[in-house]
């Protein structure tokens, strides 16, 4: 997908296209838009990154397991409600 993103943005100077480990990667710009399709494994890993990035990342758009979405966005009172829906939704405003 990489090839694909770079060939497609190549004439964009204010498009990076980076391809490489998040737990590599070093943020050296600010309004930095993140976009994945994220492996269930590392989920929580990629999040905790991107919170901790959070003054450099204006915007995220993840594609994430349908069970761990629930989890981002669960309810008080529900099954799906606990530690991670209130870290994430402390730093950020999720939404599927």
């Amino acid at each position: 997908m990489c090839d694909v993103l770079e060939e497609k943005f190549k004439e964009a100077s204010s498009v990076k296209i980076y391809c490489r480990d998040i737990g590599e990667f070093k943020l050296s710009q600010d309004n930095i838009v993140a976009l994945g399709n994220i492996p269930y494994h590392l989920s929580f890993k990629i999040l905790e990154f991107l919170i901790e990035n959070r003054l450099r990342v204006k915007r995220a758009y993840l594609t994430l397991q349908k069970e761990f979405a629930k989890k981002l966005t669960g309810l008080p009172g529900t099954k799906s409600y606990g530690f991670l829906t209130c870290f994430v939704n402390l730093y950020s405003d999720v939404k599927i």
